[in-house]
């Protein structure tokens, strides 16, 4: 059986990497080469964000 936890977790990376892939065509092959560290970084960071605001208005 998946825990309540186990499915937040899958659907937060589905959606990261839906963001990234989006963020990759959007960049470019060279220009994402140079600047993926940074927009990966910033991608999680804002799902941190929003998991922690969710979280605190009680709907997760």
């Amino acid at each position: 059986m998946t825990s309540a936890s186990q499915v937040l977790k899958s659907r937060v990376e589905t959606l990261i990497e839906r963001e990234l892939a989006r963020c990759r065509a959007i960049h470019g092959p060279d220009n994402w080469r140079e600047h993926s560290d940074w927009v990966t970084q910033h991608v999680v960071a804002s799902a941190i964000q929003w998991m922690t605001r969710q979280a605190q208005e009680g709907k997760l």
